[in-house]
């Protein structure tokens, strides 16, 4: 925090701060203004869309005692053959363990979303298409692996390296952590801490005990104003106002990153700790060990990649509504703002900027937004103002982009997003072609990127759709890691050299790599809100995501006129500069 101050400090200063807090209720008055005439569903829908939890679908899972039958070391880690299956240790060179569990086969062939660049091959190309390196995919790149030995003594197997140990009982199959000096950290459940596997695979179910004095933290941003997790039952997946990171971090100096994309249940209950999770043929987690949360969360992005430093600019405040109608409106209010000296960095233009040629089109229309490329130089030479522009990850039906994208099968058909249907962000060629209908946006001078809509918008729909990689439900929770991945790629790609900015509305696990800040979607305007958002916030950057804002005001907006709807601006926007991110926003 103290880091995140100097860096806001030094690039607004103290007189720009208290100015900001002074101003805030005409923000206010400038960031509801006249209600747009299109008509916006978010808001309405952005709430109750959590579904019935695991073990409401026919009880918990439970493990089982598993003896080792024999082991071996090799240069890939430590691989356990047990009554019930598979155990592999795998000691990385960022300091974290991967544990695998399951079919010995299965073990080879596991790719983590999370920690690898990883892109599954397309086995329905065409001829052409085969040949064609566009719709190769990449090769996999293996964390490279850190020097350890491996012990045994008459009760365990012990895989040391320069962090931490991790024992395997031979009785019961169950593992322990401890770190270097040998205190114990976490411990799975003896004789219950997983499932055996049938046939090739195994049910995605662990079992841990805690200590009675640790908190736990993470696991990203959900409006349960809960900060420390023990005692707690969370659902982690992803809609409009949750974003869901299965990365956890205890006092007691270890960190778990569960890694599994489809939902996932985690429960605290007294010292017990259990992760299930809907689909996996594998039972896959990463263990970290540090003496502090900076040493754990340093060793998560070391596994899961660096965030890239932002533009200056990012730090300033961000002037943003739903919406700005029209090129006349948006000057407006850049005019009057800096008239009354309001400092301002960023000014948003939200959806619908489109008009006639529909969602997906990635166009301005003329008729509202005349002379772009005049407006855009006028911001930045006269009014030394950057631009953030919204860009959506579907095509509304009849347009000629969503043919382009529906005839080569790159649109996952009924799954909607306001009133367009999403591309199969899980097809690498579908992405290469996403991103060549939007780069034309980016030849216009626009400054950064305001990716909505990615958990994606509307999951009910979305479900029940079979991507590239299979049902929705086995990948549901990655489709913002993989849609930012692909802006992220083009970005670089067309503005190399350049500090690129994206805002997106939800995450999982490793999107930091993509550069991406987060702002916690279409939520409600009261104090029990604002309240909600403080934990939230927290949690989500206690999961490794340094970046992560809310909407000043709440998305449902107010009278300005009215005393209590200022007093909630007021007392938000105290709250937002001091967010790593200063953004109002509302209807």
């Amino acid at each position: 925090m103290k880091t995140y101050l100097q860096d806001i400090v030094g690039h607004m200063g103290w007189p720009r701060i208290r100015t900001l807090m002074v101003i805030a209720l005409t923000a206010a008055m400038l960031c509801m203004g006249e209600a747009a005439a299109q008509t916006d569903t978010r808001f309405k829908d952005s709430w109750g869309q959590a579904e019935t939890s695991l073990a409401a679908k026919g009880g918990e899972k439970q493990g089982t005692a598993q003896r080792v039958a024999s082991w071996r070391k090799d240069e890939g880690g430590l691989l356990v053959r047990t009554t019930g299956g598979c155990l592999a240790l795998r000691p990385l060179s960022t300091g974290a363990v991967h544990v695998l569990f399951g079919d010995e086969e299965k073990l080879g062939d596991y790719r983590s979303f999370a920690t690898c660049e990883y892109e599954a091959g397309n086995p329905h190309l065409t001829a052409e298409q085969a040949k064609d390196p566009a719709y190769q995919a990449p090769a996999y790149k293996e964390t490279a692996m850190a020097d350890f030995s491996v012990d045994e003594d008459e009760t365990d197997l012990i895989l040391k390296t320069q962090r931490m140990s991790v024992a395997v009982n031979k009785l019961t199959g169950h593992i322990a952590l401890k770190d270097a000096a040998g205190q114990l950290l976490l411990t799975e459940a003896a004789g219950q801490a997983r499932a055996n596997t049938v046939r090739d695979s195994v049910p995605a179910y662990c079992h841990f005990r805690l200590t009675a004095d640790e908190a736990l933290y993470g696991l990203g941003q959900i409006r349960d104003g809960r900060l420390n997790l023990r005692g707690t039952t969370r659902e982690l997946i992803q809609f409009n106002t949750q974003a869901s990171v299965p990365l956890l971090c205890s006092t007691r100096g270890w960190a778990m990153l569960w890694d599994n994309p489809s939902r996932t249940l985690f429960k605290s209950e007294g010292n017990d700790m259990t992760w299930t999770s809907d689909y996996g043929q594998v039972v896959s987690y990463y263990l970290m060990a540090g003496q502090t949360m900076d040493e754990l969360i340093a060793q998560y992005r070391a596994l899961t990649g660096p965030m890239p430093m932002l533009p200056d600019w990012a730090l300033g405040y961000h002037q943003s509504r739903n919406r700005y109608a029209s090129r006349q409106e948006l000057m407006d209010v850049v005019k009057r703002m800096k008239a009354e000296n309001i400092p301002l960095s960023t000014i948003f233009i939200d959806y619908h900027y489109w008009g006639k040629y529909g969602t997906g089109s990635h166009r301005f229309d003329e008729a509202q937004w005349p002379g772009m490329e005049e407006m855009l130089d006028s911001l930045h030479r006269v009014y030394d103002v950057r631009v953030v522009a919204t860009v959506w990850p579907c095509f509304k039906p009849g347009t000629e982009n969503y043919e382009t994208m529906s005839r080569q099968g790159f649109i996952l058909e009924g799954a909607h997003a306001i009133d367009g249907i999403i591309y199969d962000t899980y097809n690498p060629a579908a992405r290469r072609q996403y991103w060549q209908l939007t780069r034309q946006l980016t030849k216009l001078d626009i400054d950064g990127w305001f990716l909505d809509g990615p958990e994606p918008d509307h999951m009910q729909s979305f479900l029940p759709t079979t991507t590239h990689l299979g049902s929705a439900h086995r990948v549901r929770n990655v489709y913002p890691l993989l849609h930012s991945e692909n802006f992220w790629k083009g970005l670089l790609k067309e503005r190399p050299g350049m500090r690129q900015y994206m805002l997106t509305r939800c995450a999982w696990a490793g999107q930091q790599r993509w550069g991406t800040a987060v702002w916690s979607g279409d939520i409600g305007t009261t104090f029990d809100e604002l309240r909600l958002q403080v934990a939230a916030g927290l949690s989500f950057c206690g999961a490794g995501m340094p970046y992560w804002t809310t909407d000043i005001g709440g998305y449902g907006g107010g009278d300005p006129y009215s005393e209590d709807y200022r007093e909630v601006f007021a007392r938000w926007f105290q709250y937002g500069t001091f967010c790593p991110v200063f953004r109002a926003h509302g209807r």
